[in-house]
């Protein structure tokens, strides 16, 4: 029986090349790729939010196929990635394609390096060389019992009546069905305790809405609920009245990175910011209110300047920033002759533009949005807008058309398939989107039938699974 062979023969059968991944650990594997998932980082790409998403799905796609091989439960499919890379004294972005096929790790992980000129001093020496050789080593090391011990979860998993096969939805709901429909209760359960605590916080303080903007999980907010009540019990009125309560009243408050008040006149406290922070924001909100008209100003003017332009503030973003950063673009348009502000208000024209940072560079949105820095040279805003312009007011315009059309196919969706709930993750592609959904649509009445009172969350994880909050994210391919 097979699964009665010893550790040494199972040893065996991979070196003969089940696996040639066996000479590498996940842990190696990772400390060699530190250079690459550098280089490679969707953080180093902020500025760019084309490119920061691609960056960010490829490399979703790249781990999710190492994954596959630490162990190896079949061989994955091949797929092609392709990465942008900032290179040292070169203003243009350069492209690599690496092709993941095979079980091989190590020929991967040095190709990756490879194709992104970067070192493989970090790889491990290959244990290899003696097996080939023919020459006899007088112990088995770590790695071959790490690889008996995958052989032997291989081959109760191929055993088990929940292996899956890959892109196999039908399979995969029959698996996890049970556990997402346990974690989604456990999490409805938890909602709605912190809703109470919501509501009782907005109708003391007299809030219109609380918002969790963070990426920590939404458990975390319970602690930050308690904090502002306790802010509000701890802090001395000047008067009879409590300063923290006539800050929030009237004012959405929201939990983010940092301290401010925001463009719409709410508040946000940072979930890593002290108490004490909090009472400075809320000290200083009548006084930095007053920046609302001025920012009113400074749009219309910009908007003017640039042909009527749309200009887009998000009502998240820090108002003293906003103000400072559209007031700062002015001036320096303000500073160029008539001729090229002819040529701005010419090029800008039914365009969206949103002002950002000086660590920020020109750049166009997926949904047309045309992103400018406050310090950006008025010669390049003028190039940048020959280039992109037009394409800002094509992508906005189809971009409406296909976000009408896929919220309706989603809404049909949930009623006919009696889905909890459908969502997908931001800044997925839309037509990729939309051909899932109708395919999902179109599905086997068995598929169907699993589908009754699920929660599915669309993603560009090649794999599927449940999350925390119990929806079940499933890869687009999977339909």
């Amino acid at each position: 029986m097979p699964s009665r062979l010893h550790w040494r023969s199972l040893s065996c059968l991979w070196s003969l090349g089940m696996c040639n991944s066996r000479f590498m650990s996940s842990q190696q594997a990772a400390v060699a790729l530190r250079p690459f998932y550098f280089a490679v980082h969707p953080d180093r790409f902020a500025n760019n939010p084309d490119i920061r998403a691609h960056n960010e799905r490829s490399l979703q796609t790249f781990n999710g196929y190492l994954n596959d091989l630490f162990p190896l439960r079949r061989p994955p499919s091949p797929v092609k990635v392709d990465f942008y890379l900032a290179e040292k004294g070169v203003r243009q972005l350069r492209k690599v394609q690496i092709t993941l096929s095979g079980s091989d790790a190590r020929s991967i992980i040095v190709a990756a390096l490879e194709k992104c000129n970067l070192p493989t001093t970090n790889l491990p020496t290959s244990s290899a060389g003696a097996t080939r050789t023919g020459q006899r080593r007088s112990a088995f090391d770590s790695s071959e019992i790490s690889a008996a011990e995958e052989m032997i979860q291989l081959f109760r998993k191929k055993h088990s009546k929940f292996f899956i096969r890959s892109d196999d939805l039908t399979a995969a709901l029959q698996k996890h069905r049970d556990t997402a429909i346990q974690a989604t209760k456990a999490f409805e359960k938890t909602s709605r305790l912190l809703q109470e605590e919501v509501d009782e916080l907005r109708e003391r303080a007299g809030i219109t809405e609380i918002l969790w903007l963070s990426s920590w999980a939404k458990s975390h907010m319970r602690r930050c609920l308690v904090a502002v009540n306790r802010l509000i019990d701890h802090v001395s009125p000047s008067t009879s009245r409590n300063p923290i309560i006539e800050a929030l009243r009237g004012y959405c408050l929201r939990f983010g990175r940092c301290s401010f008040i925001c463009c719409d006149g709410g508040m946000q406290f940072g979930v890593q910011d002290v108490p004490e922070e909090w009472q400075r924001v809320c000290s200083e909100a009548s006084v930095r209110r007053t920046q609302l008209s001025e920012l009113t100003i400074a749009r219309n003017r910009l908007s003017q300047l640039m042909g009527n332009a749309h200009i887009v503030t998000p009502p998240e973003r820090s108002l003293a920033q906003a103000v400072s950063q559209i007031q700062s673009l002015i001036v320096r348009i303000l500073a160029r002759d008539d001729s090229e502000r002819a040529c701005l208000q010419t090029l800008g024209a039914d365009t969206l533009i949103e002002v950002v940072s000086a660590y920020d560079e020109l750049a166009l949105g997926k949904d047309g949005r045309l992103f400018m820095p406050c310090n950006a040279g008025i010669d390049h805003v003028i190039e940048f807008l020959k280039e992109k312009a037009h394409l800002s007011r094509q992508i906005n315009a189809s971009l409406h058309q296909l976000q009408c059309d896929v919220e309706n196919v989603r809404r049909d969706c949930i009623v006919e398939l009696k889905l909890r709930d459908l969502t997908w993750q931001q800044g997925i592609n839309l037509e990729e989107l939309l051909s899932s959904l109708n395919r999902l649509q179109r599905g086997e009445s068995s598929l169907h039938e699993l589908l009754v009172d699920m929660w599915l969350h669309f993603d560009t994880n090649p794999t599927i699974h449940v999350m925390s909050d119990g929806r079940l994210s499933v890869p687009l391919q999977w339909v």
